[in-house]
């Protein structure tokens, strides 16, 4: 069964519980950017879980990550540090901030250590050393997306995927036009998820919209 998250955002705690509500309703599986929401406080986050329905992954991403918060980081830190606490299914920590945040009592929290490069596709050794990186913190999994320039760069994703231990959960995302392809490949391949936006839900580029990447995995007849 191949897993996909659709995106839920909103500008407003309101706007974003709302469009929470809609999505929830159709989609089984949800990345809750929060980060969209203007001065998220940690506080909002038990009114967040109250409100969910379906398993999720949230995602609190700075700015120099290709996010949306712009607070203070230890601000942003405190509120990845609550969602812990409150075991939301999946907490995304970038490689770079996975060491400031304790995950000593994270039991239930599956822990993405994730790296994003929105400029281009570093070369397939670069990759494997991030990936060594990752596979030294308490991540339960490795998220690596970049930016495909050219469609061959999708190729040193496949390859990390074949060369991956079974044991190790992976994502691979190539962002952009030219790296479409990957949110489609790589779940075949063993990525353990893909992403798809929702009506106007993109938070990436080259973001699939949700029913049509279903659609197309119905024509494979792999979901």
């Amino acid at each position: 069964m191949i897993k996909i998250a659709a995106v839920v955002q909103g500008k407003t705690l309101n706007e974003f519980l709302n469009n929470l509500q809609r999505i929830q309703e159709k989609i089984d599986l949800l990345e809750l950017r929060i980060d969209y929401i203007k001065n998220i406080k940690p506080k909002n986050l038990s009114i967040i879980k109250k409100s969910l329905k379906k398993p999720c992954i949230l995602t609190c991403r700075k700015k120099n990550q290709g996010g949306f918060f712009s607070g203070k980081e230890k601000d942003r830190l405190k509120i990845i540090q609550k969602a812990i606490d409150l075991e939301f299914d999946h907490i995304d920590i970038e490689l770079e901030s996975i060491y400031k945040i304790n995950l000593t009592n994270s039991l239930k929290p599956k822990v993405i250590c994730s790296f994003h490069d929105f400029e281009k596709t570093p070369s397939y050794e670069k990759l494997e050393k991030i990936k060594g990186q990752m596979t030294k913190t308490k991540a339960n999994i490795y998220k690596i997306a970049v930016f495909a320039n050219k469609k061959s760069d999708n190729l040193k994703l496949f390859k990390l995927l074949l060369n991956k231990k079974q044991s190790q959960k992976m994502i691979v995302i190539a962002m952009g036009e030219k790296g479409k392809i990957s949110r489609i490949i790589a779940p075949l391949l063993g990525s353990y998820l893909t992403f798809a936006s929702f009506k106007n839900s993109k938070s990436a580029p080259g973001q699939i919209e949700f029913e049509k990447l279903k659609n197309i995995y119905k024509t494979l007849n792999v979901n």
